[in-house]
């Protein structure tokens, strides 16, 4: 039991990927507090989906970046940064707050995946072009893929359920291949839309002309 660590819990109805941004509002009393606490010890926390009326047994633990706003009452809106995945061992709940005993997941082995990663990047290019999101693709280059497998899941808005199998892979190629195939269905109906939209914009042209 040894290389178990006590970390306050924040379940939550979202799943936090590692190096991944998370704003939260802070306003229930338990949580201000122990938000509070983690300020002036400097601790992380764990961020746990809330799945099925229970909490999921893999999270995130969760650094605070910044306090963007304070309020009178205690509330805050802080800006927090997915760190390590953890598995719970033992739920705490005799404090004011809930904690658990985790043990944090070793690094995973670096796999090649070169060549994935330039097939991605190029169908993220395109993403941003049909839809005018991500503007700023230089962004992807300063993605490790490891943190870029993650950042795929979050374009694809998957899911919480499939979020947290995504979340719970141990495999950064097979993050990335579960991303890229994702991703190239969403390109082909964007696609689509686009071409359905073409369509019907020369249709009420030809209308127009006709009447």
């Amino acid at each position: 039991m040894s290389d178990l660590a006590r970390l306050p819990m924040f379940p939550l109805n979202t799943v936090l990927f590692p190096n991944m941004p998370l704003p939260l509002h802070v306003f229930e009393p338990r949580y201000k507090q122990m938000i509070r606490e983690c300020l002036e010890t400097g601790t992380d926390f764990g961020v746990v989906l809330v799945l099925g009326g229970g909490l999921v047994k893999v999270g995130t633990s969760a650094r605070i970046e910044n306090v963007l706003q304070t309020f009178d009452d205690g509330r805050m809106n802080i800006l927090t940064l997915g760190k390590d995945r953890f598995t719970i061992h033992n739920l705490i709940e005799t404090g004011p707050y809930l904690s658990a005993d985790v043990q944090f997941w070793e690094a995973e082995p670096e796999e090649e995946v070169t060549d994935l990663f330039t097939l991605i990047k190029s169908s993220l290019k395109e993403y941003a072009q049909l839809t005018g999101k991500l503007s700023d693709t230089a962004i992807f280059e300063n993605y490790t893929p490891f943190s870029f497998s993650f950042f795929l899941a979050e374009i694809n808005m998957y899911p919480l359920s499939l979020q947290q199998m995504v979340l719970e892979m141990t495999s950064t190629r097979a993050r990335l291949e579960r991303g890229y195939q994702s991703l190239v269905m969403l390109l082909n109906r964007l696609r689509l839309d686009q071409r359905l939209q073409k369509l019907l914009g020369t249709r009420q042209s030809f209308f127009n002309i006709c009447n």
